[in-house]
């Protein structure tokens, strides 16, 4: 018997594209929103990125998925292409227990400690709210206890 035969979703050419702040012009996320099929509900990625060793780490904590990359923008595009990937293929195997598949406990505790810091930061020295900022729907909807 041969295994199912999966035929995957073109990826949007735009999945790669990453979005600069306009104020400090550094990269930003455009994270899949994830919404309930049932009551509507939308459930944005938690996703960072951190540099170790002249390496940039991106990481989705809500997915266990981590990419690497020369520059924090290429670590970003690999991660948006991965995680829709990612839950192209976990939707399509209906396959909802993979989402959220979330990451072990330290990668978890890394994410917190760069939200704190981030956020400290931020009462030193404001920055303006992104009003340009906006998520990517990448049109995935996933089932819930509701």
């Amino acid at each position: 018997m041969e295994p199912p035969v999966r035929k995957l979703r073109e990826i949007p050419l735009d999945t790669r594209n990453v979005k600069f702040c306009l104020h400090c012009k550094r990269p930003m996320y455009r994270t899949p929103v994830l919404t309930c099929s049932h009551c509507g509900a939308v459930r944005h990625l938690r996703c960072f990125t951190y540099k170790s060793d002249g390496i940039f780490y991106s990481e989705c904590i809500d997915l266990n998925l981590m990419t690497r990359g020369a520059t924090k923008a290429e670590s970003i595009a690999r991660l948006q292409e991965e995680a829709f990937t990612y839950l192209d293929i976990a939707l399509q195997d209906d396959r909802k227990d993979l989402i959220p598949r979330l990451s072990p406990l330290p990668n978890r505790l890394r994410y917190y400690c760069y939200l704190l810091l981030y956020r400290i930061k931020l009462l030193f020295n404001p920055h303006p709210p992104h009003s340009d900022y906006d998520f990517q729907n990448l049109g995935v909807t996933f089932s819930s206890h509701c």
